[in-house]
């Protein structure tokens, strides 16, 4: 799984951006413009480019100008602009390093501008989506849908976007240690540039082969590459691959032991990452800077460096993990135990939040897959290895830090609890109406037929007396309701493209939600098999996904805060 340092990652990731940016403009001047337009395509346009401008230096004005444009589209219906803007916000959370979001906004994305038949964007919303199972460690799914991208590309005889796929594939055959097919496939990415006069990115690939070389051990080869690219960098004033290419020598100083020089070139980094304002990227070069110095014992520099880090108040949790366990190392070395104690304490807890956002996201994906009795249980299997591995890591951090740390007990490590609940979502009385209406829009676009099969199929699902003794399978209710299991999966995926079981699960939590409200003495657990789930874990994790809550926090509150779905 390659890991997610977005800005580090530009010159390897290319993302694929639907909407046509005006990088003439200033965001000052952008906002004149959209000051002085009317409320119409245009301004959604304007909204979604100064969304973009702000994605490597202001990521909270990126999300308020995109989301605006998306509220406008949405109460504008324009479709093909909304899926625009679907795919912005989906860059916006994916810079952000909430993956599972990006995910889910560039699916929306893709699956209006499938209607559509807009070829151009779905070929992009492929490419995006491709990038994103590759940083979520899917590969056969990112390997899919990039080849998927590369055909539309290749129907449209589009060489620029033909060879960026090359180039991202390449990077996946890298991290499989296929390095044969790797060169290869950047050879064809560089040759598509070329073919296309397109030079931009061509030295991005240049960096991404020399890597290659780095991986085999051939590091004069490796260097020699580098040189090329940044040759073609400096010519084209292109500072953020120069950044980049300088980052790849310091690492290659670094692996053949030539610290000073691979800490000149990491300061050249940082200095054009300071002048471009590129947060995160300062941000890991400050941290690559600390690294090399602490374990030359250059304990007030390594310091000053994280300081420094720490000072640009970075949201991305990645980031904050290894600044905290930088801290952690410095204050360690130095036998400053006290402070030692502190950071390994914030790298624990946001360590254990990552792996909760990644054991939410694994578990969510089981739900999807497995549908069966049989397959449940395995689930159920997968589920407590997780818990499993999740102890055993957290185990592992205390008997590390315990040798360091004398004098501290094992006792004080097990008394800091998790986290409280993360800022809940918006209130859930929305949510499942929201769905509803939006379902309802989605009907003009089925046939009379379609819409026909839509109705009696909501109408079933409306009228069960009991979720839990119903079999919920595609297979069974299509059998129920007169139709085949092809065309009601069509159907249920133009009205909600999230899929089937999602939309099963909204009705059984709503279910579930007015047997808390009819009956609040009875137990949670036998609510929950009354709604139709199998297990309560199941239960609190799909009514999480849903709300934004568990089912007892619901219970709890629900008269001070929560009304009914």
């Amino acid at each position: 799984m390659r890991k997610l340092y977005i800005n580090s990652l530009i010159i390897t990731l290319v993302i694929f951006s639907t909407s046509t940016i005006h990088f003439s403009n200033g965001i000052d001047s952008l906002k004149k413009e959209l000051n002085n337009s009317i409320v119409d395509t245009n301004s959604i346009k304007i909204l979604n480019d100064i969304s973009w401008k702000y994605l490597t230096n202001n990521l909270d004005s990126s999300f308020y100008f995109i989301r605006k444009a998306v509220q406008l589209a949405e109460s504008k219906n324009y479709p093909r602009w909304l899926a625009k803007s679907y795919n912005t916000l989906g860059v916006a959370y994916w810079y952000r390093g909430l993956l599972d979001s990006a995910l889910t906004e560039i699916k929306k994305s893709y699956a209006i501008n499938k209607i559509f038949g807009n070829v151009r964007d779905i070929s992009k919303n492929l490419g995006n989506i491709g990038m994103l199972y590759d940083n979520l460690g899917k590969t056969d799914s990112s390997i899919y849908y990039y080849e998927k991208a590369l055909g539309y590309f290749e129907v449209n005889n589009d060489k620029i976007g033909m060879a960026k796929i090359f180039a991202n594939l390449a990077l996946i055959q890298t991290d499989l240690k296929k390095y044969d097919i790797a060169i290869e496939q950047n050879d064809r990415a560089i040759k598509l540039y070329n073919e296309a006069d397109y030079l931009e990115d061509i030295p991005r690939v240049l960096a991404n082969k020399g890597l290659i070389y780095i991986n085999l051990e051939q590091f004069e080869k490796a260097l020699e590459i580098f040189d090329n690219g940044l040759e073609i960098a400096e010519s084209q004033n292109n500072l953020s691959v120069k950044a980049k290419i300088f980052e790849y020598i310091g690492s290659t100083n670094k692996r053949t032991g030539k610290t000073s020089e691979a800490i000149v070139n990491i300061e050249k980094a940082l200095g054009i990452h300071k002048e471009l304002g590129e947060k995160i990227s300062i941000a890991n070069n400050l941290l690559e800077l600390s690294n090399l110095l602490v374990y030359e014992n250059n304990y007030n520099l390594t310091e000053f460096y994280l300081n420094e880090c720490s000072s640009l108040s970075i949201e991305n949790k990645h980031v904050l993990k290894r600044l905290y366990n930088n801290y952690k190392i410095l204050y360690t070395l130095k036998k400053d135990y006290k402070n030692a104690y502190l950071y390994f304490e914030k790298f624990t807890e946001l360590k254990e939040s990552l792996l909760n956002e990644d054991y939410n996201l694994k578990l969510a994906d089981f739900q999807v897959k497995y549908e069966t009795r049989e397959k449940e249980i395995e689930l159920q299997k997968k589920n407590a290895q997780l818990q499993n591995e999740e102890k055993l890591n957290k185990f592992y951090l205390l008997l590390l830090i315990i040798g360091s740390l004398g004098s501290i007990t094992i006792g004080g490590l097990y008394t800091k609890k998790r986290s409280a609940y993360l800022k809940l979502v918006e209130k859930n009385n929305h949510i499942f109406n929201k769905c509803k209406n939006s379902a309802k829009k989605k009907e003009t676009e089925l046939n009379e037929t379609q819409n026909n099969i839509y109705s009696v199929f909501t109408n079933y699902l409306e009228n069960l007396t009991s979720y839990g003794k119903t079999d919920l399978t595609l297979d069974a209710i299509a059998k129920e309701i007169g139709t085949n299991r092809s065309t009601l999966s069509e159907i249920v995926n133009i009205i909600n493209p999230n899929g089937f079981s999602t939309l099963i699960n909204m009705y059984k939590i709503n279910a579930a939600i007015k047997l808390m409200d009819l009956h609040p003495n009875w137990d949670i657990k036998s609510i929950s098999i009354d709604a139709g789930f199998k297990s309560y874990s199941t239960f609190s994790e799909a009514f999480y996904k849903h709300t934004g809550i568990k089912p007892s926090f619901y219970r709890k509150n629900k008269d001070k805060t929560y009304d009914r779905l």
